[in-house]
C-alpha cells in the first residue's frame, strides 16, 4: 500500500509539474571536465564513464556522447617521473574536446549554435556583442578600473555581465586581480537549444590557475538569464 501511495504521488506531482511548466523533482549536478594531463586530486572522473563532448570541427561546433579513459601518469608538479599521482582525461572520439559534460541530457547531439570560441579578456568598459539569431541579440560586458602598480595592470572593482536589451545579469565579480590572471570568455552559444544564450568562461583569478565555469540558460532562476552549473579549477606548475 505503502508503495501504492508513492507512485501515485509522483504521478500527480508529474502531471502538475507538466501542466504548470515547473519540476518537482531535484535537477543532476552538472559535472564540468576537460580532456588532458591533471593532477590526480583534480579529476574525480572513472574510466569508462559517458560524457557529452564539444567539438570544433572545421567552422562549427558539434556536441558528440563519449566515453572517456581516466590514466595514472607522472605528475608534471612533482618533477619525479615515477610520481604517478597525475591523471590523464582522452575521449574515444576524433579531436580534442572544448570541455566535457556529464550530469545533463543534451537536447540533442550534433552541430551547436556558436557565436563565439577562443580566449579572450574584456577590458574594462569593453563589450562583445552576440547574436544567436534574427533580433536575438545579447552581449558581454565588463566594467572596473584599471591601475598601474609595480610595473604591472591591478584591475579594481571587475564585474562581467551578460545583457539582452534593457535587462542584465552580472556573473562574475572581483575586487582586485592583476592583468596576467584575469578572467576570459572562452565560448557561447546556445548549448541547450533554448535560443538563450549559453556561456564557458574561465574565471580565474590568479596567472597560474584555470577555473573553467559553464553558464546555462535553461537552469536559469526566475528573472535571471544564466545560472552557474559546473566549475572545473584546475592548478598549474
Amino acid at each position: 500500500m505503502k508503495h501504492f501511495i508513492q507512485l501515485v504521488l509522483i504521478i500527480v506531482l508529474s502531471l502538475i509539474s507538466f501542466a504548470i511548466g515547473q519540476d518537482f523533482f531535484p535537477e543532476e549536478n552538472i559535472e564540468l571536465l576537460r580532456a588532458g594531463q591533471f593532477h590526480g586530486n583534480e579529476v574525480q572522473a572513472k574510466s569508462g564513464e559517458g560524457w557529452y563532448g564539444l567539438f570544433e570541427i572545421e567552422d562549427h561546433f558539434e556536441l558528440k556522447a563519449v566515453s572517456i579513459t581516466v590514466e595514472a601518469v607522472p605528475d608534471f608538479l612533482s618533477g619525479n617521473p615515477d610520481d604517478r599521482s597525475g591523471k590523464s582525461v582522452t575521449v574515444d572520439h576524433p579531436g580534442k574536446p572544448l570541455f566535457l559534460l556529464k550530469g545533463w541530457v543534451a537536447p540533442h547531439e550534433g552541430r551547436i549554435n556558436s557565436v563565439f570560441s577562443g580566449y579572450k579578456f574584456i577590458y574594462p568598459g569593453e563589450r562583445i556583442s552576440l547574436k544567436l539569431g534574427d533580433d536575438n541579440y545579447f552581449s558581454v560586458s565588463a566594467f572596473g578600473e584599471a591601475v598601474h602598480l609595480r610595473g604591472d595592470t591591478r584591475l579594481k572593482n571587475y564585474t562581467l555581465q551578460i545583457e539582452k536589451a534593457a535587462d542584465y545579469q552580472v556573473i562574475a565579480k572581483y575586487d582586485a586581480i592583476y592583468i596576467d590572471g584575469a578572467p576570459s570568455i572562452i565560448w557561447a552559444g546556445d548549448l541547450d537549444c533554448d535560443g538563450k544564450l549559453d556561456l564557458l568562461m574561465d574565471l580565474r583569478d590568479h596567472y597560474n590557475v584555470t577555473e573553467y565555469t559553464l553558464f546555462l540558460s535553461s537552469r536559469a532562476d526566475e528573472g535571471k538569464m544564466v545560472k552557474k552549473c559546473a566549475v572545473f579549477r584546475t592548478v598549474g606548475c
